[in-house]
């Protein structure tokens, strides 16, 4: 098995000749697809990789180096300074219940059964999960099916 290629970037003349490396810049785009034998159009992801060729520099800023800053459509809503730093929060429409000190805890519509203690506090989905009793094995674990409720709401649950 081959690794894939990576596309050659040339530095953009915006940029100084002191910084020789360049990257190339992959975006997850949803692409629409039709079956035809179902007649039916699905939303599926597509890798494209953009190098700075392709898009257009919007002007520089130097922290340790020249770094090129893009146009974008992100709608920016404010800043936050770490480590000397400033990043760009990107505005959302996620509700912030609560902070854990700097660390946003988020709404969500996961219905917690009951919460253990290990590496701090994680919660237990209370779920309709059918356990087989002829599958029990390996130290007398319940085996359920792979099948998950709701992996939407779950997937901000796992590490």
């Amino acid at each position: 098995m081959t690794a894939p290629k990576t596309p050659k970037v040339e530095p953009s003349p915006n940029i100084s000749a002191s910084s020789s490396a360049s990257t190339a810049t992959v975006d997850v785009t949803p692409a629409a697809t039709t079956n035809p034998a179902e007649g039916s159009s699905t939303n599926a992801s597509a890798l494209q990789v953009r190098t700075e060729s392709d898009s257009a520099i919007v002007s520089t800023f130097r922290v340790a180096g020249d770094r090129p800053v893009y146009a974008s459509q992100l709608a920016i809503s404010e800043t936050y300074s770490i480590a000397g730093s400033i990043r760009p929060i990107q505005a959302s429409r996620q509700h912030v219940v609560e902070m854990m000190g700097d660390r946003p805890i988020m709404a969500s519509g996961l219905d917690i059964g009951s919460t253990f203690q290990s590496s701090g506090l994680r919660p237990i989905s209370a779920a309709s999960l059918v356990i087989s009793e002829s599958y029990r094995s390996m130290g007398d674990r319940p085996v359920a099916s792979n099948e998950i409720d709701n992996p939407v709401l779950l997937m901000g649950f796992l590490d």
